[in-house]
């Protein structure tokens, strides 16, 4: 029996866990042995993320630690964050909504996506979707899933699948040329733009994907942030080929960080 995840993975892409006093994550790009860890041991004052190789004997692994929080200012730093991403990491679409108006021309149309979770049209959908993840998925020792790459291939053949498609276009109508106060997610198709996007009665938004960026420098002193940045990949090129800790602790000196005040 399942009692909780504290693994997941993507294969190849992705891998993030959590332990009592630490979080660990990995991403394609990075080294297979070497990971980022946010660290919060109860005895510590403050939160810490270092850059970690698997390598060698595990009380010795080479590590360098990149930044420390203190954890009062961490929470606030995670509510700040909620706030400067919900103002920066949407980006508004700057679609031609006088196609809306023409019922002749091409439109754009809209698929709200609680209604692909809810209705019973979507019934086929949703449970080939179900089948298509137990296939491709693993658990391990009860508590770590793993998501196969062949996930990839098993959507695509959803995708492909004419009495699938069929119900997408049925299901699809118009963009309203005005919106309620409630956003509502779903999926846009038109000439202009297609994909995932949240409707607001200030207008159609999409996923800001280069953001973080932005973010950041919004919630870190601008004195350090350059050199934050700069200091990573240094760091993970340095932990990279490290043997033992003492390779790497001559450069184990983290940022002190504060939090700015994003509305400031």
């Amino acid at each position: 029996m399942i009692t909780y995840i504290n693994h997941f993975s993507l294969e190849g892409t992705f891998r993030i866990w959590f332990e009592e006093h630490c979080t660990g994550i990995w991403w394609e790009g990075l080294p297979d042995d070497v990971h980022f860890t946010l660290s919060h041991r109860p005895e510590d004052d403050y939160v810490n993320l270092h850059v970690t190789r698997n390598f060698g004997d595990p009380r010795n692994k080479p590590k360098i630690e990149i930044a420390r929080l203190n954890k009062d200012a961490c929470m606030k730093m995670l509510e700040a964050f909620n706030a400067v991403f919900l103002q920066h990491g949407w980006k508004k679409l700057q679609l031609n909504l006088s196609k809306i108006r023409h019922r002749k021309s091409s439109a754009h149309y809209f698929l709200p996506l609680d209604e692909v979770q809810n209705h019973k049209r979507f019934f086929k959908l949703r449970n080939s979707m179900s089948l298509a993840f137990r296939k491709s998925s693993k658990v391990k020792q009860k508590r770590r899933l793993k998501i196969l790459k062949s996930i990839e291939q098993e959507m695509e053949q959803l995708i492909h699948d004419p009495s699938l498609q069929k119900v997408f276009y049925k299901s699809f109508r118009k963009l309203p040329l005005w919106w309620g106060s409630k956003p509502q997610a779903g999926i846009l198709v038109s000439d202009e733009y297609t994909g995932c996007v949240v409707i607001t009665k200030e207008g159609v938004f999409e996923l800001n994907r280069s953001a973080l960026p932005e973010i950041l420098s919004r919630l870190i002193q601008p004195e350090l942030y350059a050199d934050f940045l700069s200091f990573i990949p240094f760091v993970i090129q340095q932990v990279s080929i490290a043997k033992t800790y003492q390779d790497t602790e001559h450069l184990d000196n983290p940022f002190p960080l504060h939090l700015i005040d994003p509305k400031n």
